[in-house]
């Protein structure tokens, strides 16, 4: 008769006890790791929260705006304008001033026209194909 060497420990009080002991060790921890780890993942949630407010505290679009506060800066000229993506950042942010933007290419302000004939609360947005130089003089637009 083959006799399984596990079992016949078991057999043993001695070690059976540690057998014992050794399964409520192993499940105590694994019960500490499943809390450790679900307070790690709150933490880290939590910390990845605070890091997104402070970030958006301290963008640089929202720095530049509360200087534009500060000094009165109520005029913005957007020279280049492309398709205004600017200008919408601008009004994202909450800045509730004009917006003057320039654009040399047709196309390019075709698209900038779409983007800033959308309403908005007390937006004043006028949009230009135009080119600005120190030089005095003109050019046709390209497109």
């Amino acid at each position: 008769m083959r006799v399984n060497p596990k079992r016949l420990a078991l057999l043993i009080p001695p070690l059976r006890r540690l057998h014992e002991d050794r399964n409520r060790l192993k499940a105590q921890l694994g019960e500490q790791r499943e809390r450790l780890t679900a307070k790690l993942h709150a933490e880290r949630t939590q910390a990845a929260t605070r890091l997104d407010k402070e970030r958006a505290r301290y963008s640089p679009m929202r720095r530049l705006l509360e200087h534009m506060k500060r000094y009165g800066v109520d005029v913005v000229l957007d020279v280049g304008a492309n398709v205004g993506q600017y200008g919408r950042s601008l009004r994202k942010d909450g800045f509730r001033g004009e917006i003057l933007s320039f654009e040399p290419l047709s196309t390019q302000q075709t698209a900038n026209d779409r983007t800033s004939a959308r309403p908005r609360r007390g937006a004043n947005e006028f949009t230009k194909i135009a080119s600005v130089s120190y030089r005095p003089g003109s050019r046709p637009a390209t497109s």
